[in-house]
């Protein structure tokens, strides 16, 4: 029996942290040369309790929520 991908979702954690916090963190750095050398800014942080399987079940619940995927149609 074949398997398909059918649907995807996602789920990011709540605390993001900018390169402005970098920089009240760290005052030697620049805002700008953080952005250029790694390409972002601003990035999502897990909170000390929380896992990728709290995230993965987020991501899941927000399926079955939006009725992109129901519960008794998955088998893999």
């Amino acid at each position: 029996m074949p398997a398909y991908i059918k649907d995807i979702s996602y789920s990011l954690p709540s605390s993001v942290v900018t390169n402005d916090d970098l920089v009240k963190e760290f005052p030697t750095w620049n805002v700008d040369k953080i952005t250029e050398k790694i390409g972002i800014s601003e990035r999502h942080v897990v909170a000390q309790d929380e896992t990728a399987l709290d995230l993965a079940i987020e991501a899941a619940e927000s399926l079955f929520k939006n009725n992109l995927a129901k519960k008794e149609e998955i088998d893999f």
